[in-house]
């Protein structure tokens, strides 16, 4: 029996960032909560996308920040 995941936690090396909303995106569609490493948008309109759909999807989205 497969395992269901609810939860994601999406992390890319430097410079490719600008992928995460696109990945983001596909797991809220798939109804998955999402942890994100920042930053999660370049744009506001990327940032209200993104809100609209987990709230579309009746899931929760959070960004964190690891320091080094």
């Amino acid at each position: 029996m497969g395992r269901r995941y609810e939860t994601v936690s999406l992390l890319t090396d430097y410079g490719l960032d600008d992928e995460f909303v696109g990945e983001v995106m596909a797991a809220i569609r798939k109804g998955k909560h999402v942890y994100c490493q920042k930053p999660l948008t370049y744009t506001v309109a990327e940032s209200r996308a993104v809100a609209d759909a987990a709230k579309e999807h009746g899931v929760v989205t959070q960004m964190g920040n690891q320091l080094h």
